[in-house]
């Protein structure tokens, strides 16, 4: 037997694999080689210190545009994406007593939480802004090479609780001055939650923190996957030599 019908001399044979296959084979090994390679040196082409200062941009860029634009009016209620509903329960008193007329004092609250949402935007700036100023080099280049959303998750993950808990008392005041809490009061007063405020008030302001901060980073999400797609949205030198290679 010829060594080219020989299972023992052509391995490719003795694992049921015909010519074709095996160059195949061969060829995509050489292939993710050659994509290694090209990866490695286009990170090694970027130096620490710009992947870190490039990251820093871009999440500074997107925050920017971000706060601005649900921080202005109707930004979270002109917004159907983002518009903050009525936590649950309250929601469903609102269903139930629309289509008999009286659910205009939950519709007031609903816009008065936006309202308040939008006043507190601009101050969620800065404490966007400290953290990101934080990511250090190490950081910026584990999210360079990371997923199209990567820098935000990070953001995310950095930022969520100490956000939740300075933003809490921030949209207590703006709500208490967008007049929401009075609006509450009037609201409860129709449904069968008539003396429970206090506690409804607590349960619309963490509702309304989570609502904020779930649209404030969905919106950034969209801001990296655009200017890592698109080299229009990359408006620095910087951000189109780190995100073009």
């Amino acid at each position: 037997m010829s060594s080219k019908m020989n299972p023992k001399a052509n391995p490719s044979l003795r694992f049921g694999m015909n010519r074709r296959e095996a160059l195949m084979g061969a060829g995509v090994a050489v292939a993710w080689a050659a994509a290694g390679a090209a990866q490695a040196q286009i990170f090694a082409s970027v130096s620490q210190s710009d992947a870190a200062s490039a990251i820093r941009q871009a999440l500074l860029l997107g925050a920017e545009i971000v706060t601005t634009r649900l921080g202005r009016r109707d930004g979270f209620w002109g917004d159907a994406r983002v518009r903050i509903p009525l936590p649950r329960t309250l929601a469903a008193a609102q269903r139930s007593l629309r289509p008999v007329g009286l659910a205009g004092p939950l519709d007031d609250l609903e816009l008065r939480i936006n309202r308040g949402a939008e006043q507190a935007m601009p101050q969620a700036y800065g404490l966007f802004q400290r953290t990101i100023q934080s990511i250090t080099m190490t950081d910026a280049l584990s999210i360079l090479r990371g997923g199209d959303t990567a820098a935000t998750a990070f953001l995310r993950s950095r930022t969520e609780a100490d956000l939740a808990s300075a933003l809490r008392p921030i949209l207590d005041n703006t709500l208490q001055g967008a007049g929401a809490f009075t609006a509450l009061d009037a609201a409860l007063r129709a449904t069968p939650l008539a003396g429970t405020g206090q506690t409804v008030r607590g349960q619309v302001i963490d509702f309304s923190v989570t609502r904020a901060l779930d649209a404030a980073f969905s919106l950034i999400a969209d801001e990296e996957r655009a200017i890592r797609a698109d080299p229009l949205r990359r408006t620095t030198r910087l951000l189109r030599r780190v995100f073009g290679a």
